[in-house]
């Protein structure tokens, strides 16, 4: 079992911020697929956070995210709420067995996402430390499902690169609807990974899988 997600931020480069502030989470969403051929859908988690005064934003970034301060005002939560409330979801599809350091064991959601090893874990990881939260979600590479990475190594068996590895470039590579009115919405945008999943899956030899 598979948890993609999708992250959708108030800023991405922590360079210009004063110290001691930090970008958000503005958006979570996440679908859970059985990891069997075809990543059959199993349910999904959508929440949208308000934006914390305290909190640095970046307008421009805002501005990619589809962020409209209306339906946010509408249906958004504080951060806080909205991971627990994620982490609650991850609870409930944990499937990593691991043991502790003292020998206790203990299970973690194994997490799949476009350059989610770089990007949305860490920023994960970084978001529940903040709020003093635990999050049941991988956290090392060998844990987690990146297209990004996947789409990679595919590359490079067949001796062929790009120029970018963007999710909306990989989408027009294999064919798949790329809406930039929709995109950068987390909820599409973690939809439209797991068929890019869906195609590299199909890419590669039975016997490469």
């Amino acid at each position: 079992m598979i948890v993609w997600f999708d992250l959708e931020t108030s800023g991405i480069d922590q360079d210009p911020i004063p110290k001691g502030t930090d970008y958000q989470i503005i958006q979570i969403a996440a679908v859970v697929t059985d990891w069997v051929p075809g990543l059959p859908e199993v349910t999904t988690f959508e929440m949208k956070a308000r934006l914390d005064p305290s909190s640095a934003v970046d307008q421009g970034a805002l501005d990619r995210n589809s962020y409209s301060q209306s339906e946010w005002e509408e249906t958004a939560v504080p951060e806080s709420f909205m991971l627990k409330r994620f982490a609650g979801f991850l609870s409930r599809h944990k499937t990593i067995r691991l043991t502790s350091k003292r020998g206790k064991p203990f299970m973690l959601a194994r997490l799949g996402g476009h350059n989610a090893t770089s990007f949305d874990v860490p920023f994960l990881w970084g978001r529940f430390e903040k709020h003093g939260l635990y999050l049941p979600g991988a956290r090392f590479p060998r844990d987690i499902i990146d297209t990004m990475e996947i789409a990679k190594t595919l590359c490079w068996r067949r001796c062929k690169w790009f120029d970018t590895f963007r999710l909306e470039a990989l989408c027009t590579e294999f064919g798949i609807e790329w809406d930039e009115n929709r995109a950068h919405d987390a909820y599409y945008d973690v939809r439209q990974t797991i068929e890019l999943a869906r195609r590299l899956w199909d890419a590669y030899e039975p016997t490469q899988r």
